[in-house]
């Protein structure tokens, strides 16, 4: 009995279990290479090439308005899909609108403005948020890293059980 060719989405799967990827990459790469084939009328990708996905990621940016981050995941599950799975070395020059990156930066801070937010809580949340910052001045930065809370048992006395992962306090 003929054992039937594998289709390609089975190919692309074969390829990320043996380059090890997570599962959620795999997820996402066969999610993002199945829209594109859909976008170009299920035509196989091997009779397709740059134009084509200059096309996909235009019209994601301009149609679909996506993050450029999710644009560069579209771009990059179909480059995986050339390169690794079909063995196709593209001659890829994407020129195409790019998805506007975020103008937003993300809100910092001052150490005044730390400070007067701490002063405003008490009891158990004033302690959860000073444990942290006193634990880098005892300690110091490089032991804060390696330093997890084992237990938090907030009574009255607020007794706390520190252990390190690597190191001496245990």
């Amino acid at each position: 009995m003929e054992q039937r060719p594998k289709k390609l989405l089975e190919q692309v799967q074969d390829v990320i279990h043996l380059k090890h990827y997570s599962y959620q990459t795999e997820k996402t790469y066969i999610y993002w290479i199945r829209r594109y084939i859909l976008f170009q009328n299920k035509r196989h990708p091997k009779d397709m090439g740059s134009a084509e996905i200059e096309a996909f990621v235009m019209h994601l940016a301009v149609n679909e308005n996506v993050a450029a981050s999710m644009q560069n995941q579209a771009l990059h599950a179909i480059l995986f899909l050339y390169r690794e799975v079909l063995k196709q070395d593209l001659d890829l020059k994407v020129d195409a609108v790019r998805a506007k990156k975020s103008k937003y930066l993300p809100t910092v801070l001052t150490k005044d403005e730390v400070f007067a937010i701490i002063k405003q809580l008490s009891g158990v949340h004033q302690l959860l948020i000073k444990l942290p910052l006193l634990m880098v001045i005892f300690f110091g930065m490089s032991s804060l890293l390696y330093t997890k809370l084992d237990e938090l048992t907030l009574t009255s006395n607020y007794p706390l059980h520190i252990q390190k992962i690597c190191g001496f306090y245990k």
